[in-house]
Parts: structure tokens; C-alpha cells; sequence
């Protein structure tokens, strides 16, 4: 039974163990075209997967000097990022989707290929709350709509934190709903 009609088009970014189990439920309970359906990545794991499927399979690494010119030509307002792969960075693939209007989802906070093991930087620097941190605050209203927000719009907007290293509510968002008590 399909749950849920897309018409956009959906890039998978990897094709590992967890997009090649991902693929046939996506295609199960989502109403979409397989023609719209591209999946990138860096070796050629999964393509007779992605074959059994009729699913385009591009092998291309994404890196940080390509990833924009490979992706933008399959992204655009509306459709959708799946990231399922290592190596690839989540801060650089959610501010592309955000410029695009793409929509995105990701399995982890990922950093280039090294960025856990790169010895000139500390170890807290290679940590996952550090990108997670970057990507909280990189542009926390670039998911609204425009500008001066509205209501409670804020407040709702997910920003993800990482126990037990931030809050579960956001300090910016507890101070955006004291001031809004008080109008």
C-alpha cells in the first residue's frame, strides 16, 4: 500500500547496506516515478540492487570541490535529498538543500572524508557535536518561510540537539517563546 504520492525527484547520496535496505520500502510505501529516483555514490555497491529497480545509478565521490556541481542539476524546490552515505559533508549537503529548497534527511552528522582523523584539529573539533553545532546554528531560520516570524513559528522549528551535550529545547528557542509571552 502506498502511503504518500511524490511527484519531485529523490538523489540518494551512498548505497550501502542502509540505502539498498532503504530502496525497496521507499518504493513500497511512497507513489514514486523509479524515473525520478537517482542514486549517488562513491563505489559500485548496490547497482545491481539499484538495477533490479530500474533506479539511475551514478558512481561519483562527492567531494567538496563537486558535490555542488553534481547535485544541483538533480535538485530543485520540492524535491528531496536522502543521505545515507560516509564521507560526505551533512553541514555542506543541508546548506546546498536549503539554497535549492530541497528538502533533506540524513541517517548521521557526517564531515568530509578525514574530518574525523585530521590531526590538526582537536579532538573536539572532529567530534559530532561540533558539526552538529555548526549545523543548529549555521542558519537557524533558514527553514522559514520570511521574515519577521509569525506566531510560535520559531519555537516549532526542529533544531536537533545531541544529548548530553545540549539541551532538548534550544536555548534560542526558550528565549524566543519568553519574548513572545510577553506580546
Amino acid at each position: 500500500m502506498k502511503h504518500v504520492q511524490f511527484s519531485g525527484r529523490l538523489v540518494i547520496i551512498g548505497f550501502g547496506s542502509i540505502g539498498q535496505g532503504s530502496l525497496p520500502l521507499i518504493l513500497r510505501h511512497i507513489d514514486i516515478n523509479p524515473a525520478n529516483v537517482t542514486i549517488v555514490t562513491a563505489d559500485e555497491r548496490g547497482r545491481t540492487v539499484a538495477n533490479e529497480y530500474a533506479i539511475r545509478f551514478v558512481r561519483n565521490p562527492l567531494t567538496p570541490d563537486n558535490y555542488r556541481a553534481v547535485l544541483t542539476p538533480m535538485l530543485g524546490r520540492g524535491d528531496f535529498l536522502l543521505n545515507v552515505s560516509v564521507d560526505v559533508s551533512s553541514v555542506a549537503l543541508i546548506e546546498l538543500c536549503r539554497e535549492l529548497g530541497a528538502l533533506y534527511l540524513d541517517t548521521c552528522i557526517e564531515p568530509w572524508a578525514g574530518g574525523y582523523t585530521n590531526p590538526a584539529t582537536t579532538p573536539s573539533e572532529r567530534s559530532n557535536y561540533r558539526h552538529l553545532l555548526q549545523i543548529k546554528h549555521s542558519d537557524p531560520m533558514g527553514s522559514q518561510p520570511s521574515f519577521p516570524v509569525k506566531d510560535d513559528d520559531f519555537i516549532n522549528t526542529d533544531l536537533a540537539y545531541a544529548p548530553p551535550y545540549s539541551p532538548a529545547i534550544d536555548p534560542i528557542q526558550v528565549a524566543a517563546s519568553m519574548l513572545l509571552s510577553k506580546f
